[in-house]
């Protein structure tokens, strides 16, 4: 009889935590720090600064000891009540462990895939030795500069010269005539860009599969090798980068003409990013509508530019799926940012997590009702922060925990901070990360 009941109590127990494990919300946050790569010596001098702050404030909570203190106490409740091991399962519940780690950015297009190849694996290797997780952005977007074979249509004297790569980038009309042959970018300062590229081109959707399907599979590999008390190292890929169409890529009117001038002489930033389908330069996107298949004649509108750039994300996400990277480790990452606009909706399919960016709204996610919304009407328990940064000097440590706590809260797995410089100065970036992270 006595051997019948502590079956029957162990299996109870064996439920509590199978349903745990299923918790609709993710249990393991991360708070990740960016830069494009890092070296040995900054990854040295980031676990520093949190280890050693750490160490000196008396108030550290670690929140994984926790945990852990709390299983081994539910082993030994084996003879306790019915109503003493829900209690326990909803603790278990509402408990979770906030990892800190780097975030990188892998830009597949911007350099040959033997010196990616070389990079990525130096990142991976150095989480390992120092075991700090790892959020990976796969770029296929922003920087094209070693493929030339996919943007230049119209210079013999450069490599990768072929008419027919007319069709790959991006158009500021209906007709070939208006093809693009340079683009701007401004990320606190403008710089010019190759023309963008026609996001839906069956050369470049080839292209982009290629080495999706390559470093997804690696990635794999190496999580995969990792034991399974290892297996936090790996905190996911992001793919996308400010999503859109004529933002992270804009383009002026008669901007071809500007090609072989000073860049002294270009235009001051005018791009109003609000203005849609505009941005407040010249509308681009027509090479990609047209190739989608979604319209060839008439006005673009900015819900065309959006359809696209959900087509674009579901299908890398799909590709990173099929190489059994799960839908939890994936993360888009489109842009938005007029109220409501259709781009928000464009991060959400069924093979991913959804990510957006947060500057005006990091230290409350919830204020961004563009993006809160969608999440409240979408029953949306996981998502990314994948771009934020608390600004403001005037911001002290509990101002930076409480919006890591605000993002947590609201069901966001991870908060990416943009980017290294931002935090390794800042103290009190420093101590609020100390403070609520485990490892």
């Amino acid at each position: 009889h006595c051997y019948f009941t502590l079956t029957i109590i162990l299996l109870f127990i064996n439920i509590v935590f199978l349903h745990a494990s299923h918790n609709p919300k993710d249990n393991v946050k991360y708070i990740f720090i960016n830069k494009t790569f890092y070296t040995e010596h900054e990854i040295n001098k980031l676990t520093h600064l949190i280890d050693s702050t750490k160490n000196e404030s008396a108030q550290n909570s670690h929140i994984f000891d926790s945990i852990k203190s709390e299983s081994a106490q539910l082993t030994t409740l084996v003879n306790e009540s019915k109503n003493e091991i829900n209690n326990l399962k909803s603790l278990s519940n509402d408990s979770c462990q906030i990892n800190y780690g780097i975030s990188v950015i892998i830009s597949l297009f911007r350099y040959p895939r033997e010196y990616v190849e070389i990079k990525l694996a130096e990142q991976l290797a150095l989480c390992e030795k120092y075991n700090i997780p790892i959020l990976i952005k796969l770029d296929c977007e922003v920087w094209m500069n070693s493929r030339s074979d996919l943007w230049n249509w119209w210079d013999k004297s450069l490599p990768g010269y072929n008419p027919k790569n007319i069709d790959n980038v991006e158009r500021f009309g209906w007709e070939k005539d208006k093809a693009l042959k340079i683009g701007w970018l401004n990320w606190g300062r403008q710089i010019r860009m190759l023309p963008m590229i026609n996001l839906y081109s069956k050369k470049y959707r080839k292209a982009v599969t290629k080495e999706l399907r390559h470093f997804a599979s690696e990635i794999y590999k190496w999580q995969n090798s990792l034991p399974n008390e290892r297996k936090y190292l790996f905190g996911g890929i992001v793919l996308g980068w400010e999503s859109s169409i004529g933002v992270t890529n804009y383009y002026y009117t008669n901007g071809n003409d500007l090609l072989d001038k000073n860049p002294k002489d270009d235009p001051v930033n005018i791009i109003n990013i609000k203005e849609l389908p505009s941005r407040g330069v010249q509308t681009i996107g027509y090479a990609a509508v047209e190739s989608a298949k979604i319209a060839n004649d008439g006005v673009l509108n900015d819900t065309m530019q959006a359809e696209v750039i959900y087509r674009h994300l579901r299908d890398m996400s799909k590709i990173v799926f099929d190489q059994k990277i799960p839908k939890t480790k994936i993360y888009t990452h489109t842009g938005g940012w007029k109220k409501f606009e259709s781009l928000y909706n464009s991060a959400l399919n069924e093979y991913s997590l959804p990510g957006w960016s947060f500057y005006e709204y990091a230290f409350d996610v919830k204020a961004d009702e563009s993006i809160s919304n969608l999440i409240k009407n979408n029953n949306i328990n996981n998502w990314g922060a994948v771009e934020w940064l608390l600004q403001g000097s005037d911001k002290n440590e509990n101002d930076w925990i409480n919006g890591f706590n605000n993002a947590f809260d609201f069901g966001a797995n991870i908060v990416s901070i943009y980017n290294f410089g931002d935090v390794v100065n800042n103290k009190n970036a420093i101590k609020a990360i100390a403070k609520l992270t485990s490892n």
